[in-house]
């Protein structure tokens, strides 16, 4: 039973999740496949955090390019957590560009200020499996940046999403968010 109550104790991992907890505007850079033009659009996330400060949750909206069928409305849904037993960051994903669950595991680099994510997912244009890394910067208190990885069709990868946030509400400039049983507000 130690171990059980081990696992469950919110630790330093948990502490860096709730760093984010907020409101944030965020401008984002992509483009759909290498060489394609970039395109701009706004994001908003609102990080709230969950069960203690054991998760967090983030819930997106904004607009998304989708190349060919223009900017569309997105939103995007995420749950982030640090796994004790297991030692990694664990996050799912789900947005309204498509119908799956993605599940992407995370590293945290030495300062703390950087978690790398990496998932798996099919892809419905080559209805074969790819991947996606994620990389999530904490620049300061209220400044975070998000770039998004793909593999660019000849054995290496491409930048396709770049993500930088400035805090908008909460966290830093004042509420650090409901640290108790129920959710509060976390987004990516």
């Amino acid at each position: 039973m130690e171990a059980w109550a081990n696992a469950a104790k919110p630790g330093k991992q948990h502490e860096r999740l709730n760093k984010a907890v907020g409101t944030w505007k965020g401008v984002t850079t992509s483009q759909m496949f290498p060489g394609a033009p970039e395109s701009t659009s706004e994001m908003t996330t609102v990080v709230t955090s969950l069960m203690g400060g054991r998760y967090t949750r983030g819930e997106s909206t904004g607009t998304m390019d989708m190349g060919p069928m223009g900017k569309v409305p997105f939103e995007g849904l995420g749950h982030y957590g640090y796994n004790n037993a297991a030692g990694k960051y664990e996050c799912t994903w789900m947005d309204n560009t498509g119908t799956m669950i993605m599940f992407m595991t995370g590293e945290e680099s030495q300062d703390g200020k950087v978690i790398t994510w990496k998932g798996e997912f099919m892809d419905p244009s080559t209805n074969s499996m790819t991947w996606m890394r994620e990389v999530e910067t904490l620049i300061d208190d209220n400044t975070m940046k998000l770039e998004f990885y793909s593999p660019d069709g000849q054995g290496g990868e491409f930048k396709m999403m770049t993500i930088n946030y400035t805090r908008v509400a909460g966290g830093a400039h004042g509420d650090h968010g409901d640290h108790g049983d129920h959710a509060d507000h976390k987004g990516h």
